[in-house]
């Protein structure tokens, strides 16, 4: 049985920050909605197989790749948190020291006053 999903804010905004810049980049939303589609079949095999993500070194959060990204995620009970997605062309120092990033050595029931919303497949 599949695992409610719920999105934090931060990877609600890592993803919109993503698919804008390449429609920016491309002048076109076809790449956008292709990148879109796979991020969404990623998050539905995740609710489906959680633990087919690789172990991270931050406690109970795992990650999937889709392409150039890492979707960082936590299950916890009945449902996943989608704590953020990361385009891993960047500097990995930045994930860590981002104070913003929800990934810190923090799980998420630490993250009280994290705004999620809660999606259904």
């Amino acid at each position: 049985m599949a695992k409610q999903i719920i999105w934090s804010f931060k990877a609600q905004s890592d993803r919109k920050e993503i698919l804008l810049y390449w429609i920016k980049r491309n002048q076109s939303k076809t790449y956008s909605r292709k990148l879109f589609r796979l991020l969404q079949e990623a998050v539905k095999l995740i609710a489906q197989h959680p633990n087919i993500g690789t172990p991270t070194e931050f406690e109970q959060v795992k990650s999937k790749v889709v392409r150039d990204y890492q979707i960082f995620y936590e299950e916890i009970e009945d449902a996943i948190y989608i704590l953020s997605i990361w385009d891993t062309r960047q500097d990995p120092d930045k994930l860590v020291s981002n104070s913003s990033c929800a990934i810190k050595k923090k799980s998420v029931r630490s993250l009280a006053n994290t705004r999620f919303r809660v999606t259904t497949l």
